[in-house]
């Protein structure tokens, strides 16, 4: 078992790692003097049994520390060292109440009982890791039986129903969250920014996953009010795992259901509500990325189909489709937010992902054949970084080559693609219109781009 000492004092926290260790051979206590360091470690050295916490620190928080710990890897007791006035003064109710096992640790370490004390409480913490069998965390594995899914797909969660993995080495995974357990956005966004891209589950439990959330999306998506502010992220996890499904399996009868259930939703979501700037007010402004950009751009390219005096319910299905199809084989988030291809998003990437990234509309194309409700949405998708003026990719046809269903696409994606990196304001959405004016605002693209402008200008 592993634990974490948090203290400035770096001598002391020696002292009580040594006296620590001469009782307990099993645990390997490992020692942090600052906040960055505190959230390495957690970040790469867990899982840990139990925390002590000097709460007598000067150049940390104890509680923050605290509170950010449980955020980060979780509920975990806590072992507070420290003098017991500064300690009732320094601990939040909330922080003390965290854990069944937490207990208290007085300071000085050199009274006589100290070594009988420690031994007592440490062995009350540890139990906590006892019982939830924490060694069972981090296991060797054979890498072909887990299969990866976007760190990102499970912020749409607050609790997930198998477990999820880290992984340590190519052949050693550690247990991150374990199933049917709680846990916050803040911790997994914590991973993400120390470089873990993704978490893996074991294959028959992602099929497991995946039937499972389909179907619970495609009922939710029936009986959710188009009008309930719920219903945008149960599009944006039924797009997630839409996704998640064509990436992992290819395209079966449950994406096809899965699929025509978005449809559905979204445009009775639109017509009910009937206001694109109340849509865009309401929008989930934390959840940014592939998913995301795919549900505004459904949203921009149904108001603008209506602005275009286009009703029909083929043309509102393509253009949903589209959305949800344009980008869903990227591997990377961010990319979906590229606008162009002198970007200099693209000059960073190496030579494979510069290609991978330039035939995406093509790949993609390739599985929209498969969507046979909605015909010319393969069209639609390997055209949707073109532009009139043969600027875009990867084709560079004719203008004479793109038809007016492409050019609602390419403006409406354009545009979803910028605002999904910002806040969605109106000086940011007249940002995003000034800087398409040259690319976009001629021939066949002339009267969808001033019809987009009029529709966005809420002001």
């Amino acid at each position: 078992m592993k634990a974490l000492i948090i203290c400035d004092q770096f001598e002391e926290a020696e002292r009580l790692k040594n006296i620590t260790q001469a009782k307990f051979k099993n645990i390997k206590l490992i020692i942090s003097n600052s906040l960055e360091m505190t959230m390495d470690i957690a970040a790469s050295e867990g899982p840990f049994g139990f925390i002590v916490l000097d709460v007598d620190m000067k150049n940390m928080d104890p509680n923050a520390v605290g509170l950010d710990l449980i955020d980060f890897i979780g509920d975990r007791p806590f072992l507070f060292y420290g003098t017991e006035q500064i300690y009732k003064d320094r601990v939040s109710d909330e922080l003390l109440n965290s854990n069944e096992f937490n207990e208290f640790l007085s300071r000085p370490i050199d009274r006589k009982d100290f070594g009988e004390n420690i031994i007592d409480l440490v062995d009350k913490v540890s139990s906590w890791a006892k019982e939830e069998d924490l060694s069972t965390k981090s296991v060797e594995i054979n890498p072909e039986d887990y299969i990866p899914m976007k760190i990102k797909v499970f912020y749409l969660y607050e609790v997930f129903s198998y477990d999820l993995y880290m992984a340590i080495t190519p052949t050693s995974y550690m247990r991150l969250v374990t199933a049917d357990t709680p846990y916050t956005i803040t911790m997994l966004a914590n991973y993400a920014k120390k470089g873990v891209k993704q978490l893996y589950i074991k294959k028959d439990d992602q099929l497991k996953f995946l039937e499972s959330e389909a179907q619970k999306c495609m009922k939710a998506m029936k009986v959710i009010s188009p009008e309930s502010p719920d219903l945008y992220l149960i599009l944006l996890r039924a797009i997630s795992v839409t996704h998640q499904y064509l990436n992992s399996i290819g395209v079966n009868p449950t994406v096809i259901d899965l699929a025509d259930g978005i449809v559905d939703a979204i445009t009775r979501q639109v017509k009910k509500v009937n206001d694109l700037k109340h849509i865009l007010k309401n929008y989930p402004s934390f959840y940014k990325g592939v998913s995301s950009k795919s549900l505004l751009c459904a949203y921009l390219c149904l108001f603008l189909a209506k602005k275009m005096s286009w009703d029909s319910v083929t043309t509102i299905g393509k253009l949903v489709i589209s959305s949800i199809l344009q980008d869903f084989n990227l591997e990377e988030e961010h990319y979906t937010h590229i606008l162009n291809k002198n970007s200099f998003q693209i000059d960073d990437m190496d030579e494979v992902e510069k290609e991978k990234f330039m035939q995406h509309p093509i790949d993609n194309s390739q599985v929209a054949k498969q969507f046979t409700n909605y015909p010319e949405v393969e069209f639609i998708i390997e055209n949707h970084h073109e532009l009139p003026n043969r600027e875009g990719f990867p084709n560079q046809p004719s203008i004479a080559n793109l038809t007016k269903i492409t050019a609602v696409f390419n403006i409406c994606q354009y545009i979803a693609s910028a605002l999904d990196t910002d806040k969605i304001n109106q000086a940011n959405i007249n940002k995003v219109l000034k800087s398409m004016s040259h690319d976009f605002n001629f021939s066949s693209f002339k009267e969808p781009y001033s019809l987009v402008t009029k529709l966005l200008k809420f002001s």
